[in-house]
């Protein structure tokens, strides 16, 4: 009988879940991360755009001129800016 009574519990929890609780919480903020657009690429997207490696992109990203955020070690480019140094820059010699 103790079994019994479990797993009922059990089965009282999840339909609480399922119902409009925690699982619609969690579907809410799965939307909200599907709304949030990246305004940044990050060097391998950037190595990818423009279809070179990863170590020629770095050395894009790294030099003087180019739009950049760095926090910490990590190096963002914001994509307004990428297009606008890109179309102002066509012919640069890394």
């Amino acid at each position: 009988m103790k079994y019994v009574v479990r797993l009922a519990g059990l089965s009282d929890l999840l339909s609480k879940i399922f119902r409009g609780g925690v699982f619609m919480e969690i579907i809410n903020l799965q939307k909200q991360r599907e709304k949030i657009k990246r305004a940044t690429y990050n060097i391998e997207e950037i190595a990818k755009l423009l279809g070179v490696s990863y170590k020629l992109a770095s050395k894009l990203v790294h030099s003087k001129g180019f739009p950049k955020i760095q926090i910490g070690r990590r190096i963002l480019v914001p994509k307004d800016l990428f297009w606008d140094w890109l179309k102002t820059n066509p012919e640069i010699k890394i």
